[in-house]
């Protein structure tokens, strides 16, 4: 299990019962970041973390290791939704973003669909579809 506390995500091992600290923001650089969504890769070893600093930061969960982060929100990210290797993005901003994280120029599309801030995010079960709210 995967918890945000304030800047911090950590890591609850259900099997031994640890709990390991994954991640913090870099509350020195900005005290106000802090985590506000995460959401596990279907493969079950990345796990995304949005920020309050409009970041969206892909971590290795077995290593601990932040593996790249994607930009382009201009608020903070509070929805994410894996889809294979593609992920969903909700912002503060009133859009939604899709991402290849595989791919350099990960933003893939961008919608512009709401007015007020994109809370919920959800694929279909064929993965074709994608449900929003706000």
């Amino acid at each position: 299990i995967a918890v945000a506390l304030g800047c911090t995500v950590y890591l609850w091992n259900a099997g031994t019962g640890a709990i390991d600290q994954l991640m913090q923001t870099d509350v020195e650089y900005d005290e106000e970041d802090y985590v506000t969504s995460v959401n596990w890769a279907p493969d079950g070893k990345h796990i995304a973390v949005g920020t309050n600093n409009a970041e969206v930061q892909i971590w290795d969960a077995s290593r601990a290791r932040k593996v790249r982060t994607l930009k382009g929100h201009d608020a903070r990210v509070g929805a994410l939704a894996w889809n294979g290797t593609q992920l969903a993005t909700g912002s503060r901003d009133t859009t939604v973003k899709t991402h290849d994280v595989r791919i350099r120029e990960h933003c893939t599309n961008t919608f512009t669909c709401h007015e007020q801030e994109v809370c919920g995010l959800k694929w279909s079960p064929s993965g074709t579809q994608l449900a929003s709210d706000g």
